[in-house]
């Protein structure tokens, strides 16, 4: 599985999808900025580096699902990063195959606040560039004005959320191509219980309730591959 970049404007569904996401890995872990994920989400709630981290390095085995809430802007990337170097370092003793698959999660919210469009801070160098190889599925998620770094950009499926309607921030942020392939949108089911399949995706909601609601109520949303990137 690539990674996952999901863009798009406030309340369109950017985090309603990533939550979609969270019971298919058993070791999930939210940079949670604005703690919008929960216990409601099958996630247990950590404040602080010291707790979520010794807890993590217990239970390198086991499963666990965090979210992860702290005003120390260095404490993001180091939760990252122990993370990756444990998926590494059970890559590299055996204890994982790199053709097993994906069983850790790591969601970064707001994710265009800590990368540029030209540079990456190394923590999200280290999970986009060789993360996959460790097991790990990283999905950023940022509005759908963000010019997107290279290196994320290149190493994941692009997921596109909108409302029924393309505002003129939205417009902005696809150009006029992507906004031509998005009103020809094709049908996404997700009662397949399974993640997009890796290319680019454009989604939309049903024009009545949001995307939740469309999982409950068995409706499909509208959903684009492979398109331009």
């Amino acid at each position: 599985m690539r990674h996952f970049v999901i863009l798009g404007e406030t309340g369109a569904g950017k985090t309603s999808i990533a939550r979609f996401m969270i019971p298919y890995f058993p070791r999930v872990l939210v940079l949670d900025r604005h703690w919008e994920y929960g216990e409601s989400d099958g996630l247990a709630i950590r404040f602080g580096f010291e707790r979520i981290s010794q807890e993590i390095a217990d239970n390198i085995h086991g499963s666990w699902r965090y979210s992860f809430r702290t005003n120390v802007e260095e404490e993001w990337g180091a939760i990252a990063l122990l993370v990756y170097y444990i998926q590494e370092q059970l890559s590299r003793t055996g204890e994982r195959s790199a053709h097993d698959p994906p069983d850790t999660l790591i969601i970064v919210e707001e994710a265009g606040l800590f990368a540029s469009p030209h540079k990456l801070p190394d923590w999200m160098g280290h999970l986009w560039n060789y993360g996959r190889h460790y097991g790990i599925c990283a999905t950023g998620i940022a509005r759908a004005d963000t010019e997107m770094n290279k290196i994320m950009r290149i190493n994941s499926t692009m997921v596109f959320c909108r409302s029924t309607e393309i505002t003129s921030g939205l417009r902005t942020g696809l150009g006029k191509e992507r906004e031509e392939a998005i009103t020809k949108l094709a049908l996404y089911d997700f009662n397949r219980k399974s993640p997009p399949k890796p290319g680019t995706h454009y989604m939309t909601y049903p024009d009545s309730g949001d995307i939740l609601q469309a999982i409950a109520g068995r409706r499909r949303l509208r959903v684009i591959s492979n398109a331009a990137g």
